[in-house]
């Protein structure tokens, strides 16, 4: 028999449907609208389930469980999640006895809804009717606490998953990594990794990411290296996020081979725009004091075409300014000007430190009062260097101004600041800047 289009298999579903519809309401009238509801529902016109269901209560015809197993289906599909649950409330007041399957839809339809405790009373009330919950009702329900970043019960039920030897869904065992990832426990994210092995599923590049960045935010490199290697060893396709957080990896680590190992591998497999990537190559070069090495990888980036953004000039403006070559910095700084790549506060504190080592003290003062026009508000880290800058260049009496303008930015003069302020006051012979400034940090 040839295979029937689907336009034929509409018509026949409706020949039948009008055809059982004209006899007497029975059982066979239920069995026919369901066939319809049925059709309709794999064909995703969830619009004409519910017009075909509605029909039914219309004409009195008996609802079974399918029936509503399938309505319930469309609404939820539809995303008229509303609609399913209030449905399913109509089937708990008609006193309907749920299936397994009906249990599976309603639970789906909890977790998607975000009714995580209705959804918690729904398993219980499974377990106390001697029903054992189905991988649909597990994966629902650690899906629902985990995204309501209830931990302890997603981790509860995942863990009586296991025992329960539940074939959970792949995608269950990546919602619970990155649960254990946003908690900052790798550990345990590890351990669910290597649960994949058991369930005979390759784990996703993803995956391991988050296992790699999650040790590394703990500061716990060599376990992020072990990961990756086990990545490698899985056949797992690496792509440029996973390289860029090996670099990074190996950066924290200050491992400057085996990261330039990466990096070259990385730009070989074709990702040779990676912005993270090549900024932390830079910034371990020139914190390194690899100033040639870190120029050269700019170079490179340049040439790439790789999008050069506040970090990367910052990176750069910052290695001369440690070494306090100001013009070095100020050509970096000019550079990014032209790029309309846009200045933050770290940019700003760097040209004030190359400016100060350099000794031109006036000149870091005049630098802030630029860049400050581009919006760059004050923080602790630059009015520390402001408060160097103005008692070097003999500017002690303006400080008053600076010790106000950081109250308005809502920055506090630590204890440093203040002896720093205070001494500088003292030497000055400013009896009345003194009493004022102690006044001021009493109030």
């Amino acid at each position: 028999m040839k295979e029937l289009t689907k336009a034929r298999k509409f018509d026949l579903v409706e020949r039948w449907f009008n055809r059982m519809a004209k006899g007497t309401v029975d059982e066979d009238s239920t069995t026919a609208f369901n066939g319809l509801m049925l059709a309709y529902y794999k064909e995703k016109l969830y619009d004409d389930v519910m017009n075909i269901y509605d029909k039914m209560k219309a004409d009195l015809v008996p609802h079974d469980l399918t029936s509503f197993c399938i309505a319930l289906s469309a609404l939820r599909d539809s995303g008229n999640l509303q609609g399913a649950l209030d449905l399913y409330a109509t089937l708990q007041e008609q006193g309907v006895a749920l299936d397994m399957k009906a249990y599976s839809i309603v639970f789906d339809t909890m977790g998607k809804a975000g009714k995580v405790w209705e959804a918690a009373s729904l398993f219980s009330e499974m377990q106390k009717q001697g029903l054992q919950p189905d991988k649909v009702a597990y994966n629902s329900l650690i899906h629902a606490f985990a995204k309501a970043k209830m931990f302890e019960q997603a981790e509860l039920v995942f863990e009586d998953a296991i025992v329960q030897k539940i074939p959970l869904d792949p995608v269950v065992f990546f919602t619970v990594i990155k649960m254990y990832a946003d908690a900052r426990m790798p550990t345990k994210a590890h351990t669910v990794l290597l649960m994949l092995k058991n369930y005979r599923v390759k784990a996703p590049e993803y995956a391991y990411q988050t296992v790699i960045n999650t040790y590394a935010r703990a500061s716990y490199f060599s376990e992020a290296v072990s990961v990756y290697k086990d990545m490698r060893h899985s056949g797992c396709n690496v792509r440029g996020v996973t390289y860029a957080s090996m670099i990074k990896v190996y950066a924290s680590m200050k491992d400057e081979q085996a990261a330039e190992t990466i990096f070259k591998e990385m730009v070989k497999n074709g990702f040779d725009k990676n912005v993270v990537a090549y900024c932390t190559l830079i910034d371990l070069h020139s914190k390194m004091g690899k100033i040639e090495k870190a120029v050269s990888r700019f170079s490179e980036m340049k040439k790439a075409n790789c999008h050069l953004n506040t970090w990367v000039y910052n990176i750069m403006i910052e290695m001369y300014g440690r070494l306090g070559k100001l013009d070095d910095a100020l050509d970096y700084y000019k550079e990014m000007i032209a790029h309309r790549v846009f200045p933050d506060n770290v940019t700003c504190s760097s040209l004030i430190m190359a400016a100060s080592r350099a000794g031109q003290h006036d000149k870091a003062i005049q630098l802030f009062d630029t860049v400050r026009s581009t919006g760059i508000t004050l923080d602790a880290v630059l009015v520390a260097t402001l408060i160097n800058a103005f008692i070097k260049s003999e500017r002690v009496v303006d400080l008053e101004g600076l010790v106000l303008d950081a109250q308005k930015a809502g920055v506090q003069i630590d204890r440093r600041m203040y002896r720093t302020i205070l001494n500088a006051f003292l030497d000055a012979n400013l009896p009345e800047k003194v009493n004022w400034f102690e006044n001021f940090m009493k109030s």
